[in-house]
């Protein structure tokens, strides 16, 4: 294991008298003690106190000052220099989940079945209100429906709960939520996925990604007076696609870039 800064360096050769490896803040420097017992100073580099850490087994991290607290910046080296957990798994247990209690709004009972499955609701990093859990008509015209991402198990997907007969299979669009995290800048994960509601007024302008039978015509009803709204799915700063339930099944119309 080796550690670096992007700045100045300061390597001493002590006893370990802690008895085993870690760090610790000192002023604006972070001391690490290694197993053998050397210890290493990472002074911080320019005005913005920026630590940049290098180790063999993982790619160079930065973290910023500022925008982690004291206790998270000491347990982001200590993950990165003392352990071998997957990068993608880290970035996903730290974001932020929302319990069904938390939208006031949500029908009782699929608060209800959110809680039995153990689903959570991620949040992303851009917006502090709770999200991600949306009302329209997802499958017809006046009937209310709602969709909210659920996280469990390290998996994630959308989640319909259906306010009357019409309906499309309530499961859509599975992943796995440590592919829905982004690394920001110093440190801090983010996570990158949210849906909204799409409106007829919303479809029309979407650009769409093919002219297969069911596209098409899962599209004219969309924009014809019997329309109902669609569920847009979005990957910020990626893309996006818009689901719309038609003839009892879900058809991808397109989206943004």
């Amino acid at each position: 294991m080796s550690a670096g800064a992007e700045g100045a360096i300061r390597t001493t050769e002590a006893a370990n008298t802690s008895g085993g490896c870690g760090t610790q803040l000192t002023a604006n420097s972070i001391l690490i003690t290694t197993d053998s017992g050397a210890k290493t100073v990472i002074v911080p580099f320019g005005d913005s106190t920026s630590y940049v850490l290098v180790a063999r087994h993982r790619r160079p991290l930065a973290l910023i000052d500022g925008r982690l607290s004291r206790a998270e910046l000491l347990a982001e080296a200590d993950w990165y220099l003392f352990t071998n957990e997957d990068p993608q798994d880290h970035a996903a247990s730290k974001i932020r989940r929302l319990a069904p209690s938390a939208f006031p709004g949500l029908p009782a009972a699929f608060a209800r079945e959110l809680d039995s499955l153990g689903c959570t609701v991620p949040q992303s990093f851009f917006d502090t209100l709770p999200h991600n859990v949306i009302k329209g008509s997802f499958a017809r015209r006046g009937q209310t429906d709602w969709a909210a991402i659920c996280s469990r198990r390290g998996a994630t997907g959308i989640l319909i709960f259906w306010g009357g007969p019409s309906e499309c299979p309530r499961d859509l669009s599975p992943g796995q939520e440590k592919w829905e995290v982004e690394d920001f800048a110093g440190g801090r994960p983010f996570y990158v996925r949210f849906i909204v509601r799409k409106d007829s007024a919303g479809i029309a302008n979407i650009p769409v990604y093919g002219l297969e039978e069911e596209t098409v015509s899962a599209r004219k009803e969309a924009l014809s007076g019997r329309g109902h709204d669609g569920i847009e799915d979005i990957w910020e700063e990626k893309g996006s696609t818009v689901w719309y339930c038609t003839g009892g099944r879900w058809v991808s119309l397109g989206g943004g870039d």
